[in-house]
């Protein structure tokens, strides 16, 4: 269920006693491990001694947890962020290097209980930013979500993963760029390969998920459920912030491929609006993208069977854009933009991806996306798609 404000009690973080670690996470990683082999014995054909090895690290947390935080009724009331930060290196951390983290912060300032597995209740800014099977992300504020070398990049220390709602029912679009206030479950997505590399003695270099980009990036929040959310739909908005720190370029409608985009764009309204179903057969048909049979099974199960989903929102609400007739939405004010950020190279004079949007209002004059961050999931005032040249017929773009 959604949970209530009067149900149980909170603590502070502060004022806990120091508990019994929570060793494992709720999920898994995937991990390359890369071995030192200095024994002349080891075999080269041998599995054990391959120099690149796959291992995953299935993991959950124990089935009964004592103390703060053990149910959602009991949840840890979190001040600040960066006290989960702080919880996550140092109890995920072997005794010496928990020394070495005992020299930086004073001793008020590390959290005297291991978070890991335990329920937290947490404030802060909701995106919906699908990310493997997660829901989207909760910074600190609107304004953080923004920091960083990349405005919007969600996979760095600081940002934590909405893996799950408690309750199916909730709606990640209509609590997009939301201020929220949450209690879930955390833990530490990342330390299950910490821990087994400190057991090993081998250096495991992960891939896929979070925790590629860093030992800290898969910081998890399950089984949520939201006891308050106010301010939907928050993000940068005004032209006049566009020359000073958007990425997106508006392109003329004189552009040469303007009207080639323009015809993929409503192609893409018609698939829509056709259903969820069938759009996602017709995303994931054999041969449209350069996916195993098997990945292109696992994707298109996976799309239809989340209706979570932004395609199926856009295809089923009452409230999606796109099913309005009143007037319909290619009928409204329509715009491309192009992420100039991602020109690089030989190229960079080429336009080769774009993001085309229809407005869902009678005018986004200055409403339209600055940032590619914001391009999606801000149904309330435009609808827009990510489109890419096709190499073998330029005039084609593919959604």
């Amino acid at each position: 269920g959604a949970g209530g404000r009067g149900a149980g009690y909170v603590m502070n973080l502060k004022d806990l006693a120091t508990a019994k670690r929570a060793l494992r996470s709720t999920s898994f990683v995937i991990v390359l491990t890369i071995a030192l082999f200095l024994s002349s014995a080891a075999s080269a054909d041998s599995a054990d001694a391959s120099p690149r090895m796959g291992r995953w690290f299935p993991t959950e947390c124990p089935e009964t947890i004592l103390g703060p935080g053990a149910t959602p009724s009991d949840a840890i009331l979190i001040d600040e962020h960066k006290d989960v930060l702080v919880s996550a290196k140092f109890w995920g951390a072997s005794a010496d290097q928990q020394k070495e983290i005992r020299s930086y912060f004073d001793e008020d300032e590390i959290p005297p209980l291991d978070l890991n597995c335990r329920f937290v209740k947490i404030a802060g800014y909701f995106r919906h930013r699908p990310y493997h099977h997660y829901r989207g992300v909760l910074t600190s504020s609107a304004r953080d979500f923004y920091l960083g070398d990349i405005p919007g990049n969600f996979i760095r220390e600081g940002v934590y993963f909405v893996e799950s709602w408690a309750d199916d029912a909730t709606e990640s679009v209509h609590l997009n760029g939301s201020d929220v206030t949450l209690i879930a479950r955390h833990y530490d997505l990342c330390r299950a390969a910490r821990e087994a590399e400190r057991q090993t003695g081998e250096f495991l270099f992960t891939m896929s998920g979070p925790c590629h980009y860093g030992d800290f990036t898969g910081l998890m929040l399950s089984d949520v459920r939201v006891i308050e959310s106010k301010n939907p739909f928050q993000r940068v908005r005004g032209e006049a912030n566009r020359k000073i720190i958007g990425d997106l370029r508006q392109l003329p409608s004189n552009w040469p491929d303007y009207k080639y985009v323009r015809r993929a764009a409503q192609d893409w309204l018609d698939a829509v609006r056709a259903g969820a179903e069938s759009y996602y057969e017709l995303q994931y048909a054999p041969g449209r993208f350069s996916f195993s049979e098997q990945t292109r099974i696992e994707l298109l199960k996976r799309a239809l069977d989340d209706r979570d989903d932004w395609i199926w929102f856009l295809a089923k609400s009452p409230e999606s854009p796109v099913r309005s007739q009143n007037p319909p939405l290619e009928s409204r004010p329509f715009a491309i933009f192009e992420n100039v950020t991602h020109k690089r190279g030989r190229n960079r004079d080429a336009i080769n991806a774009v993001v085309a949007c229809f407005c869902s209002k009678d005018t986004c004059d200055d409403d339209w996306p600055i940032f590619d961050a914001d391009s999606e999931y801000f149904f309330e005032s435009y609808v827009c798609l990510s489109l890419t040249r096709n190499r073998d017929r330029p005039e084609v773009w593919k959604w």
